[in-house]
């Protein structure tokens, strides 16, 4: 009686633990966890890439995400070692979440990334991981001919003294591209601030300071404002002056705040209500010049 009871308890704690089992595996999370632990590289990219996304009914952790794609990238898996080249495009730095890694495998793993398509990579090795002048040119220009606006516009920087005609170029294509440096650097060279004279045309600059200056580049909103105090490129404006001042103003530019403020102080229209009375102004000006401020 006694051996058949103890076949019975036996045969109900091997279905319990098939069923643990069943149970266990039916989750491609818990599945993909167990072949991790064993050393499966396909598995623990799987959860590195489930902890990146928050799938698989698991909460988004970036730093599991990095530990185990490292696992998966140190047995020379490429996924991983795309994906963490992502990361470190993202992070440029020679340690993100959870993760440190020598800079040679840091840039390995870019470039992985970088040739597999996400070609901000070039700009990311030439600007944080480039030790000569000669290869950081060399992934900037990988970069402009994948029209990184970024690359573009890093590129475009290094040939300012040297090549006017292709620095502009290269300007050109990275404020087409949405780069807001490049489009206030645009408006400056048409309004005559940099480069030569024979590049000077108004209309440009007020086209390029406008598209910066929407994206809130405080640099181009002051430039913007004072081609409209000033009426180059467009009718004279006080109060569009004013509006564009007043945001880069806003941003701590204290050129803007003091050409604000002699605005008001010269009594160009300017409502009380939005840019402060006379005297709240000259308050300012005397502030400003106690701070050491020369033009004011």
């Amino acid at each position: 009686m006694m051996r058949k009871t103890t076949i019975q308890i036996i045969i109900l704690v091997l279905i319990f633990l098939a069923c643990l089992i069943i149970w266990y595996f039916s989750s491609e999370f818990r599945k993909q966890h167990f072949l991790a632990q064993r050393g499966h590289a396909d598995a623990q990219y799987f959860l590195g890439h489930s902890y990146d996304q928050g799938t698989n009914g698991i909460t988004q952790n970036t730093c599991q995400a990095n530990q185990w794609w490292l696992k998966a990238a140190q047995q020379n898996y490429k996924p991983a070692q795309i994906a963490l080249g992502n990361r470190y495009i993202q992070q440029p730095s020679d340690q993100v979440e959870c993760i440190s890694l020598p800079v040679k495998d840091i840039q390995n793993y870019v470039l992985l990334a970088t040739e597999d398509g996400n070609y901000h990579g070039y700009y990311t090795l030439a600007e944080y991981y480039a030790k000569e002048t000669a290869e950081k040119i060399q992934y900037l220009e990988s970069g402009a001919l994948h029209n990184d606006p970024q690359a573009l516009y890093a590129l475009s920087s290094l040939y300012f003294s040297r090549n006017h005609a292709y620095s502009l170029h290269l300007l050109e294509k990275a404020a087409q591209l949405g780069n807001v440096k490049a489009q206030t650097f645009l408006g400056d060279v048409h309004a005559g601030l940099t480069y030569t004279s024979k590049y000077t045309d108004l209309k440009k600059a007020l086209f390029w300071y406008e598209k910066a200056a929407a994206k809130g580049d405080s640099t181009a909103q002051k430039n913007l404002g004072l081609l409209h105090l000033y009426g180059q490129g467009t009718p004279q404006n006080y109060e569009k002056a004013a509006y564009f001042l007043k945001k880069s103003a806003q941003q701590g530019d204290i050129e803007s705040q003091l050409i604000l403020s002699m605005l008001v102080m010269y009594d160009r229209g300017l409502a009380i209500s939005q840019y402060g009375s006379k005297d709240e102004n000259l308050n300012k000006i005397i502030n400003m010049a106690k701070s050491g401020y020369i033009d004011a």
